[in-house]
């Protein structure tokens, strides 16, 4: 039907001035909106009822960029994701990433020409992003060491800790050493806090009486707790050998911990071979509401009776990892297919500086004062004193809770 006045029927239209309008397109321009979704704020600002084609007609009358006119040409498109790649140094962004940063300065390219840019000058970076890439991988390389205790490995171990448990503040964090050329474990310990560097000072000291010496080199991370056993270990270079170069064979030396392969590498047997049976052990308390977290003479009385067996399963472990036999392996460039064995000898020199210093070893190791062990050792004793494992803890320990709290 013919219609003279050539207005449709949806209406007259109250539009804004172009230069509020066209501010408004760039602030929607940036935003990771469908037109749809464009259509129904321009609705909710402005009152505007129109279609995608009045749109994109108002959208060119506006000289608003787009991914299909983005108003540069492919040259100045390629200079900024050229600038943007040159500031990233470390090849976190991927094309995306790169396409929605230059969108928010309302530079607009396509994905691909921005992907076929970055891997024409940075190619490199498409194999750090890649999920498992390879060049993520710690490259792994033969182990070399010219004999025992030349390097001896430490670190900490934190699958049964307060965040492992949660169980309240209860928390069993595991110290380890391990020598880098036999592959033998020197000492596994439970103690009540691994970050501390007191505590790491004695149990350096333990490690020291038990195989009679010092080893050349001790590999740690970069831990702050590495404080007094860092000053020990060179101390004991300074007095015990020196005659060694410290330039060439320094006594110590920090890594990133995932580097420290040698200690790093054994966490993972001691968890699967341990760790879990021991966590659901612990765990059985939780479940069964026999553990009270808020309860202080809970958290002491669980420490009274299981951090012996804790550290019994180490001991045992140790044991077993020391005295089976490492696979053969041709190419290593150290011994293989051996037993690694252990010595237990007596130092304590130094011990009395240390605790003169940051207290003595009972103070640092300890898990609970004197006061309540004497106190739990008396109602230990009115039970029975029945042989404790841990397959009947948690049933002790419900028999001692009772009793401690009538105490």
């Amino acid at each position: 039907m013919p219609n003279p006045t050539g207005k449709n029927g949806s209406g007259e239209k109250d539009y804004p001035p172009d230069d509020i309008l066209r501010t408004y397109f760039l602030e929607l321009a940036v935003l990771p909106l469908t037109v749809a979704q464009k259509l129904d704020r321009l609705q909710s600002k402005y009152g505007l009822d129109i279609k995608k084609t009045k749109f994109f007609e108002l959208q060119a009358k506006l000289q608003i960029p787009s991914i299909k006119k983005p108003q540069l040409s492919r040259q100045e498109i390629e200079d900024v994701v050229l600038g943007e790649v040159a500031k990233d140094v470390v090849h976190a962004n991927g094309p995306r990433s790169v396409k929605d940063t230059l969108q928010d300065k309302l530079i607009f390219a396509p994905r691909d020409h921005i992907r076929t840019v970055m891997r024409a000058v940075a190619p490199e970076g498409f194999n750090l992003r890649f999920p498992g890439g390879r060049s993520k991988w710690v490259r792994r390389q033969p182990l070399q060491s010219i004999g025992p205790f030349r390097e001896i490995s430490a670190d900490g171990h934190e699958k049964l800790n307060s965040q492992a448990l949660k169980m309240g503040s209860l928390s069993l964090p595991i110290y380890g050493y391990r020598d880098k050329w036999s592959g033998m474990i020197l000492q596994l310990c439970v103690l009540p806090d691994a970050r501390k560097a007191a505590a790491i000072g004695h149990v350096y000291l333990d490690l020291v009486s038990k195989i009679g010496g010092v080893p050349i080199q001790v590999t740690t991370d970069k831990g702050s707790e590495m404080g007094w056993q860092i000053s020990i270990q060179s101390t004991f270079r300074e007095i015990y050998a020196p005659n060694v170069d410290t330039d060439i064979y320094p006594p110590v030396i920090q890594m990133k911990s995932f580097k420290n392969i040698v200690i790093e590498s054994f966490w993972r047997w001691l968890h699967e071979k341990r760790g879990k049976n021991l966590k659901e052990y612990i765990l059985f308390g939780q479940r069964e509401h026999l553990f009270q977290e808020h309860s202080d003479d809970h958290h002491k009385l669980f420490y009274w009776i299981f951090v012996p067996l804790i550290q019994e399963v180490l001991d045992d472990f140790s044991t077993y990892w020391n005295q089976h036999c490492i696979r053969t392996q041709k190419a290593k460039l150290m011994p293989s297919g051996h037993i690694p064995r252990d010595a237990v000898e007596n130092l304590d020199d130094m011990r009395a500086v240390l605790t003169e210093e940051v207290g003595s070893r009972e103070e640092n190791l300890g898990w609970f004062d004197t006061g309540f062990a004497e106190l739990t050792e008396r109602v230990y004793n009115e039970i029975g004193k029945p042989q404790i494992c841990l397959e009947n803890a948690w049933q002790i320990f419900v028999q001692m809770a009772a009793a401690l709290a009538r105490a």
